[in-house]
């Protein structure tokens, strides 16, 4: 896994974010409580980002496909 400067270089969002990810939630571990709130509200924002990556990753695959997604009654409706 790379660093956070070393993903931060890439210029790749997601990849940087994973690297963000481990990093907090290695801090959240051995943290004292007085900043495990904080920590805590960034490790779930930056999950949050990773799966609105993910997701809109997955709808470009699914549109890449012709909307492969789309279920029978849904293809032959229209």
């Amino acid at each position: 896994m790379a660093n956070n400067t070393t993903a931060a270089a890439t210029n790749d969002r997601r990849q940087a974010l994973v690297a963000l990810r481990t990093t907090l939630a290695a801090q959240l571990d051995g943290t004292e409580s007085n900043v495990h709130a904080q920590l805590a509200a960034q490790y779930r924002a930056t999950l949050s980002d990773i799966a609105d990556i993910d997701a809109a990753i997955t709808a470009e695959e699914a549109d890449a496909d012709g909307g492969a997604s789309d279920t029978a009654d849904e293809t032959y409706a229209a």
